[in-house]
């Protein structure tokens, strides 16, 4: 999956490869998303969905 995610703050900092923790719920574990491509405003991530955590993120992102 490609995840595009507009976050300029984010952006600005960010860096090829480096990683963004996501946690997906409250009690949720964290998550660590490879940073596959950025611009000024954007960070674009890609992954493959497993079990665990994985399977929940790209279940609750379905709705946005």
């Amino acid at each position: 999956f490609l995840l595009e995610i507009h976050a300029p703050d984010i952006a600005k900092h960010t860096k090829q490869g480096q990683f963004l923790i996501v946690i997906p719920s409250k009690t949720g574990e964290r998550v660590p998303l490879t940073i596959a491509d950025h611009d000024d405003k954007n960070v674009s991530i890609v992954f493959v969905v497993a079990v665990g955590s994985f399977l929940w993120f790209t279940w609750i992102m379905r709705d946005d």
